[in-house]
C-alpha cells in the first residue's frame, strides 16, 4: 500500500494540529489539506486530491453534513470519516446511511483514527463497536421479517383478506 492523502476539515485548529501530530509517526499517512470549513474543504480538494477526509459536522460556513454531500456528488472516489463529538444515533444513522464511510468520536484514540483511516482506504468503509451499535438497532427496529427455514408460505393478515 502506498501512502493515503488525507484531509481534515475542523473549525478547531488545536483540534487539527493535534490529529495531524498524533498520526505523524504513521509513515503512509501524509496530510496534504488543512480546512477550518466545508467551504475551504470544497476549495482545496482539486489541488489537493486527497484519499481521506477527516471531517467535523459542526462548522462555519458549510458545516459538514453539506459538505460530505458535496464531496460525495463531485469527487465519489474521497472517502469521508466523520470525526465529531456528536454521540446523537440520528446523526450516526443519518450520515452512514447517506454516504459516510465511518463515524468517529472526537475522544477516538490516534490508534482508532489510523485504523478507521486505513480501513476507509482499504474496504471503503469503517465500522467501530459504536457504529455498529447504533446500525443493528435501527436496522431491528425497522425489521420485522421473521425467516423461516421451511417452504411454507407465510402470509401476512392483510394478504389472507384478500
Amino acid at each position: 500500500m502506498g501512502i493515503i492523502k488525507v484531509a481534515i476539515a475542523d473549525d478547531h485548529k488545536i483540534f487539527r494540529k493535534g490529529v495531524i501530530l498524533s498520526l505523524r509517526p504513521y509513515t503512509n499517512i501524509k496530510f496534504v489539506l488543512e480546512a477550518e470549513n466545508g467551504d475551504d474543504l470544497l476549495a482545496g480538494i482539486p489541488d489537493t486530491q486527497p484519499d481521506v477526509i477527516l471531517m467535523d459536522l459542526r462548522m462555519p460556513g458549510k458545516d459538514g453534513i453539506e459538505a460530505r454531500k458535496a464531496v460525495s456528488k463531485l469527487y465519489p472516489n474521497i472517502y469521508v470519516v466523520v470525526l465529531s463529538m456528536y454521540e446523537d444515533e440520528r446523526f450516526v444513522y443519518h450520515l452512514m446511511e447517506n454516504g459516510a464511510n465511518g463515524y468517529l468520536l472526537k475522544n477516538a484514540e490516534p490508534m482508532e483514527i489510523r485504523r478507521a483511516v486505513m480501513e476507509v482506504y482499504e474496504k471503503g468503509y469503517y465500522l467501530n463497536n459504536f457504529v455498529n451499535r447504533i446500525l443493528l438497532k435501527r436496522s431491528h427496529a425497522r425489521q420485522k421479517v421473521v425467516p423461516s427455514l421451511n417452504n411454507e408460505i407465510t402470509l401476512s393478515d392483510k394478504e389472507r383478506d384478500v
